[in-house]
């Protein structure tokens, strides 16, 4: 949300807000759950950003890492606030016909684990440090 807003604290000070999303993810889908809630939906989560920087919306709901994100490239403009709506996790999806995949996938994601690649990448991108 703005930086300089202090009605949102969290989901539950949404309802009489317009909260943004991307169409067809577990965000809109949450928002669409709420009483009082406004839901604007976008074809892509940056509109939805940038509408909120404008002042067009009240609060976007996006996968926490998107939002961490933006806030870290706009910190004078947004904060996160609140917990996370849902506990979900990202996945790969291979083609049923390359079950071969699976093994060389696992075995790059834990080498990248180890060397603690993925704690850097997290650090860079997500934490902004």
């Amino acid at each position: 949300m703005q930086k300089d807003n202090a009605d949102i604290k969290g989901k539950d000070d949404l309802a009489g807000k317009t909260a943004g999303a991307q169409i067809g993810t577990t965000g809109a889908i949450e928002i669409g759950k709420m009483p009082g809630v406004k839901l604007k939906t976008y074809d892509d989560v940056g509109l939805a950003f940038q509408d909120l920087m404008n002042g067009q919306i009240d609060a976007v709901v996006s996968d926490y890492p998107v939002a961490v994100g933006y806030v870290v490239k706009n910190p004078k403009q947004l904060k996160n606030v609140g917990t996370m709506f849902t506990d979900e996790n990202y996945g790969i999806a291979i083609c049923r016909n390359n079950p071969h995949l699976v093994p060389v996938i696992n075995a790059a994601l834990k080498a990248l684990k180890d060397e603690g690649y993925l704690n850097k990448l997290n650090n860079k991108w997500i934490l902004g440090k």
